[in-house]
């Protein structure tokens, strides 16, 4: 007689133990939901506010006054000038797109090697160099800068080779 009653209890404690089981898993299985809908909106937001500044700056590409307010290069004749934040949108679109998980880094180090070897973006890069120390030094703006100072100082030694500029670089540094 004893044995049917705890053969009861047993089987109610497996029971329990799986809809405890059950329980848990969901809650992980939304803890991950959240994860992925957090990252989604940060994604969303930066993408948002790409676009927003990718608008600010043909705007200013397109109208002098509103150049003059955005650059700091004031010394540049506007064909330059506007030039320059032309290369500021295509490298903060390449930032965006690596941020958002769009461009992998190797391939981020790929378009960079290409990109630094117009002279207008060497000038500009040059021109910039004081402004990029204001970046905090673990963000991604201050890695890809880097990045795109040693590739630049490895093509200013040899133009020719532009395709291993910056052969170190190739592995993930955004983590």
């Amino acid at each position: 007689m004893l044995l049917l009653p705890l053969w009861l209890v047993v089987m109610g404690l497996v029971r329990l133990w799986q809809q405890l089981k059950g329980w848990v898993m969901a809650r992980r299985r939304g803890a991950v939901d959240e994860a992925l809908q957090r990252e989604r909106l940060h994604h969303t937001a930066l993408l948002d506010a790409g676009r927003r500044r990718f608008e600010l700056l043909c705007r200013a590409i397109d109208d002098p006054s509103l150049a003059e307010a955005v650059s700091t290069h004031n010394d540049v004749p506007q064909p330059k000038r506007r030039q320059f934040l032309y290369i500021q949108a295509m490298y903060e679109s390449l930032l965006l797109e690596h941020a958002t998980g769009a461009l992998p880094w190797d391939q981020l180090i790929a378009r960079l090697r290409i990109f630094g070897r117009n002279e207008v973006v060497a000038e500009y890069w040059e021109r910039t160099r004081e402004e990029r120390r204001a970046w905090p030094a673990d963000s991604l703006e201050a890695r890809v800068g880097q990045a795109l100072d040693l590739i630049m100082d490895e093509l200013g030694e040899d133009p020719d080779e532009w395709w291993v500029a910056g052969s170190d670089l190739t592995e993930d540094a955004s983590s």
